[in-house]
Order: structure tokens, then C-alpha cells, then sequence
């Protein structure tokens, strides 16, 4: 463990000296990304950094980033632009992603236990078989996200009362608060406009 802090200290100074702009998220990311080594088999080093650009909003989301079976937990990607992205199976457990643009992103199989998803865009995400318990997901744009097979909990939080209504009406209790949300009609509608 000495090395991986001394790492990440030679690492935060490196990006400082870089770019002393560069923002929590652009450091988080690049150190849990060398403190996991065994999870970034299927991360190119040009798509980590490409992420990272992202991330630190120095380039623009005109490809879609993967970030599938990555280490994020209790990382702050408040704010990011994650659009159509993919991040299958990724670890966000805690995780701070509020107001983050995730809209058409791929974020099945995901932990998202205990994450801040505040005022974040779910618009049309797939998130089939995530774990949303204890997620707070206030305010979040969920129309039309995937929810097949997702686990929450009594202290999740939902976007507002129409959205609970509809997860409660399709989920299966699992037992102490837990439940799924069962595979009938799987998709949160959008509101109907006049």
C-alpha cells in the first residue's frame, strides 16, 4: 500500500505540474486506473486518456468513452460529460455523479450503491440489472432508461413520485428492504404532452 500512495503523490504532482487546471475527476481517474491494474485488461491507453481529456473537459464527447469494469468507487464525476458511454459492469459504489450527462450510456450491471445521482441525465440509459440501493436520484432525467432486473431499496431515492409509482407498481420484494424491478414493461415512460 506505501507504493500505491507514493505513486498516486508522484502522480497528483505530475498532472499538477502538466496542467494545473486539471480537476479532481482527471487525477481520481488516472490513479484508481494504475491502482487496478487487473481491471483495466480491457481499457486501451489511449481510451484511458481519452477519458480523462473528458473528464477534465478538454475534449469533446463526440465518441463515446468505455469505461467497462473500472474501479470507481467513491469517485467524484460530478458534472461529466459521459454521454452514450459505456460502462458495463463498472464499480461506482458511492460515487458522486451529480448533474453528470449519462443520457444513452451503457451502464448495465453496474453497482451504483449508495451514489449520488442528483439532477444527473439517465435519459434513455441502459441500466438492466444495476444496483441501485440507496442511490440518491433526485431530480435525475430517467425517461426512458432500461430498468430490467434493477435492485434499489427502501433508501433509494427517486426522481419524483411518478417515477417511485411506476418502480414500485413493477418491482418483487427480495426481503429487508430490498427489491427488483421486474421484467414487465422495463422502460420509465416519458410524460405524455399536450
Amino acid at each position: 500500500m506505501e507504493n500505491d500512495r507514493s505513486l498516486a503523490q508522484v502522480l497528483r504532482a505530475l498532472i499538477d505540474d502538466a496542467d494545473p487546471g486539471a480537476n479532481n475527476v482527471a487525477r481520481e481517474i488516472v490513479i484508481n486506473d494504475l491502482r487496478k491494474v487487473t481491471n483495466k485488461a480491457r481499457q486501451t491507453k489511449r481510451e484511458r486518456l481519452r477519458a480523462v481529456e473528458l473528464l477534465a473537459g478538454r475534449a469533446s464527447p463526440l465518441k463515446p468513452i468505455s469505461l467497462e469494469g473500472a474501479d470507481l468507487r467513491e469517485v467524484s464525476l460530478r458534472g461529466a460529460d459521459l454521454v452514450g458511454s459505456r460502462l458495463t459492469r463498472a464499480q461506482l459504489r458511492k460515487a458522486d455523479l451529480t448533474q453528470a450527462d449519462l443520457s444513452f450510456s451503457w451502464l448495465n450491471e453496474v453497482d451504483l450503491r449508495g451514489a449520488l445521482l442528483v439532477a444527473a441525465n439517465l435519459r434513455a440509459a441502459n441500466l438492466n440489472d444495476a444496483d441501485l440501493t440507496g442511490a440518491d436520484l433526485t431530480d435525475a432525467d430517467m425517461r426512458l432508461a432500461r430498468l430490467r432486473d434493477v435492485r434499489w431499496s427502501t433508501g433509494t431515492s427517486w426522481p419524483d413520485e411518478s417515477v417511485a409509482s411506476w418502480v414500485y407498481s413493477r418491482s418483487a420484494r427480495l426481503g429487508r428492504g430490498r427489491y427488483i424491478i421486474r421484467p414487465v414493461g422495463m422502460q420509465v415512460p416519458s410524460p405524455v404532452r399536450n
